[in-house]
């Protein structure tokens, strides 16, 4: 059978960086969604759109079709009196930040002065083209 729209798909993938590094696979099992369901990065899904049952990709997808461009504007300096952390604030730590409308985001301190901490708000892959080696294991309608 092969892969459309609305198909019924498990696939398995390694995912990495350019540098090879892996950040994510499915070490736990294969996922399964619908396609064109947004269930994920929708590069992956047109990716698998004509595929069928054991058949292996490759698939390079740039920053802009993965996570998104790196932000400046996501880049902030909050003053230190405006934590209440645990334990000492250090670079590369992922802190849980309170948005206005009291929804919570995740963000990566990436300095630490006397006075404010500089946060990233971005996604931690935003920026980053990306590679994903794909098997489709199952297909259904």
């Amino acid at each position: 059978m092969i892969i459309r729209k609305g198909s019924r798909v498990k696939i398995s993938f390694t995912a990495s960086l350019d540098d090879g590094k892996i950040f994510d696979k499915t070490d736990k099992g294969p996922i399964e969604f619908v396609v064109g369901e947004s269930q994920i990065i929708p590069a992956i899904e047109k990716a698998i759109i004509g595929m069928s049952e054991d058949e292996e990709k490759t698939v390079k997808v740039p920053a802009k079709q993965g996570f998104g461009d790196l932000y400046e504007h996501l880049i902030v300096d909050v003053p230190k009196d405006a934590f209440s952390l645990d334990t000492p604030p250090e670079r590369g730590k992922i802190v849980a930040m309170t948005t206005p409308e009291g929804n919570q985001a995740p963000a990566r301190i990436i300095d630490i002065t006397e006075s404010s901490i500089k946060l990233d708000l971005n996604h931690p892959l935003a920026g980053k083209d990306l590679t994903y080696n794909i098997k489709v294991e199952h297909v259904s309608s």
